[in-house]
């Protein structure tokens, strides 16, 4: 492979963002698809639950737009939830028609599902191994494709931006560092929950995309709003944490604490289908206030044949109790905000596009709605690719190459460190105290002031828990996945959305 390559698009990062935009632009040009680690290694793949759309005749779009912006606690975009919404609805019949595989029933019918805070069965789903059929799917129908080339293993450690135009980026494989220049770059490399000790997704997920655009001077903006899914299995015998679907509870599952007594009749009338921060929440204040374990009891449902691979994984890790019960908390798992984008996935730096989670459309508010993270990825990668194909040809940049090292320094003791206190004091309780206390710990840590390839992922993780950190700081109110021990109630002067850039002193604010 060449030191300096040309392509007409740049895709960084392979879920279902990534895959779906290649897939689409292979029709108009060249597409360089540049994968961080390997090639199934991202959060769509290991998604259990589904992709919520409307579809059964008694459901429609008002109501799952209603259901939405409930959830986004008054956040949301709403002409780009109305967008989601009716937009999903073609891209979900668009697999139909590519015969992805969902659930069916004897007849061949699709059986829909329903999740947390939705008021109609409209989850597909494939069993509870979802984002991995519709990732294979999606995978091999673009290596079907002569116009795509998938590099792997290949970490981009920077965007190259001249007058505010983006040209290409440089990425780090085998000891070597590549240039690649191109049309459009668009980013979909997902997001950054590994920020936190306690997370859902995979150890890529280190915020990379939001690094390489804000250091740029690309705008961000709600990085306040951190989803913590409520149910991961609470195993101290494992490192890792393995998610327990939304669709359990969906089915049937019910939380419980050690002394068999279900709680969220404490919290919300909806129960266990509650949105996910105020179960989160309360599976929290049964931890930490009340000091009782709490777990998801699945004795009411058909668990091992509706969930295999959940089944699967606690039997192996020894996870559920003779009485079916699952040891379960909260765990950090999506993040709402991210790049500022327009609805076709503009960024404000040109001819960089954003997608997926890394983006912020402005469509999950301040919590998102279950299954609604899938049809993003479908619905706003169909339209930035349409919005890059009418873009005119531009003369390809030539590249100069970076003066950069590899340190001899060893980070990862100040990783360790980033990720204790983030989930410590900026994790699903907050206040000024320990929001303070950690901007001024991650103020305090090196910074390499040279292009140091070995301090990447150490400098991505530390910006993006210091841009969590400082739009918490100043969002004082407690609203959907963002709470203020100090500022607990809801606030109507707080109903805008935080803008952010390298330049600036602080967020500016954006109203609904």
């Amino acid at each position: 492979m060449k030191d300096m390559i040309s392509t007409d698009y740049i895709v960084i990062g392979g879920g279902i963002a990534g895959l779906s935009i290649a897939i689409e632009l292979v029709k108009f040009g060249h597409v360089t698809l540049l994968m961080k680690s390997n090639i199934n290694s991202c959060s769509t793949y290991y998604a259990q639950g589904g992709i919520a759309a409307v579809y059964a005749s008694e459901d429609t779009h008002e109501s799952h737009i209603n259901d939405t912006i409930i959830a986004g606690q008054g956040l949301c975009n709403k002409k780009n939830v109305s967008i989601l919404v009716k937009e999903g609805t073609n891209r979900i019949k668009s697999l139909l028609n590519d015969k992805v595989l969902f659930t069916r029933d004897k007849n061949n019918n699709v059986i829909l599902c329903k999740e947390g805070a939705h008021t109609h069965n409209r989850i597909f789903y494939y069993k509870d191994s979802t984002g991995k059929y519709i990732f294979n799917h999606l995978l091999s129908s673009l290596k079907n494709s002569t116009n795509i080339t998938i590099i792997d293993h290949a970490q981009v450690v920077k965007l190259l931006v001249t007058d505010n135009q983006c040209y290409g980026c440089c990425f780090y494989k085998k000891n070597k560092l590549y240039y690649i220049s191109a049309q459009s770059t668009i980013l979909a490399s997902g997001g950054n929950s590994d920020v936190y000790q306690l997370n859902t997704c995979p150890t890529e997920t280190t915020g990379d995309g939001i690094f390489l655009a804000f250091q740029e001077g690309a705008n961000v903006t709600d990085m306040e709003f951190m989803q913590f899914h409520p149910t991961v299995i609470n195993n101290t015998m494992q490192n890792s944490s393995f998610l327990v679907s939304e669709a359990v509870r969906g089915e049937g599952g019910i939380l419980v604490n050690q002394h068999g007594d279900r709680f969220m009749n404490h919290y919300h009338k909806d129960l266990e289908l509650a949105p996910r921060d105020i179960v989160s929440k309360a599976i929290f204040d049964q931890m930490h206030r009340q000091n009782n374990k709490t777990f998801l009891d699945v004795s009411l449902i058909n668990f091992k044949d509706r969930f295999p691979n959940i089944f699967e994984y606690c039997i192996k890790t020894n996870s559920i109790s003779p009485n079916n019960l699952i040891p379960v908390s909260p765990a950090a798992h999506y993040l709402m905000g991210g790049i500022k984008t327009s609805n076709d996935a503009e960024t404000s730096i040109d001819r960089l596009f954003a997608i997926g989670e890394v983006s912020s459309f402005g469509i999950h508010g301040a919590n998102r709605l279950a299954s609604n993270s899938l049809l993003d990825g479908l619905v706003f990668s169909y339209r930035a690719a349409n919005k890059i194909s009418e873009l005119r040809r531009v003369s390809q940049f030539s590249i100069k190459p970076l003066p950069y090292k590899f340190s001899q320094v060893d980070f990862t003791p100040y990783i360790t460190q980033i990720k204790e206190k983030m989930w410590n004091f900026v994790g699903i309780q907050r206040s000024e105290k320990s929001l303070m206390d950690t901007l001024s710990f991650l103020d305090s840590l090196p910074r390499p002031k040279s292009f140091d390839i070995k301090a990447f992922t150490y400098q991505s993780l530390l910006c993006n828990a210091t841009l969590i950190t400082l739009f918490s700081i100043y969002r004082k109110e407690s609203r959907g996945a963002h709470y203020r021990l100090d500022y607990p109630n809801q606030s109507s002067y707080y109903q805008y959305h935080q803008v952010y850039n390298k330049r600036l002193k602080k967020p500016f604010l954006e109203k609904i």
